[in-house]
């Protein structure tokens, strides 16, 4: 990944890792990419999983933090880049999930895009990551 960022520098806006294994233990400075900000949401007392975004310095992006109920069993980080009117939902879900769970998630995901797109009309949603079921 280093070497891709490194080749093209300024064609890569966003970097994005589902199922990061990253952990609180792990701090930013160990996956630390010169010239990018990162932003994590790391699965607790589980090994695997988690979400990972970096973003260039330059990109201007707001993170958004869902005001519906979040499963305990996923990991998300929206952000929002008001200069693409977009909305990336970058998401880890792990196997093996209840059907139950899974219709928690996505309510969770329905209300959630539902909200975003009261409050930003004009915005595309684009969802990413590790859906597996």
């Amino acid at each position: 990944m280093i070497l891709a960022i490194n080749a093209y520098p300024k064609k890569i806006q966003i970097v994005a890792v589902v199922e990061s294994w990253l952990h609180p233990d792990i701090p930013n400075n160990i996956v630390y990419i010169p010239g990018y900000t990162i932003i994590r949401s790391d699965r607790l007392n589980r090994i695997g999983g988690g979400v990972c975004v970096w973003c260039k310095e330059t990109v201007y992006y707001e993170q958004i933090i869902p005001s519906c109920n979040q499963p305990k069993e996923i990991e998300t980080v929206f952000l929002s880049f008001h200069s693409y009117k977009s909305v990336m939902c970058f998401i880890y879900v792990p196997p093996n999930l209840k059907a139950s769970v899974y219709e928690l998630i996505n309510s969770f995901l329905i209300d959630t895009i539902d909200e975003l797109l009261i409050l930003r009309q004009d915005t595309k949603i684009c969802i990413i990551g590790d859906l597996i079921k």
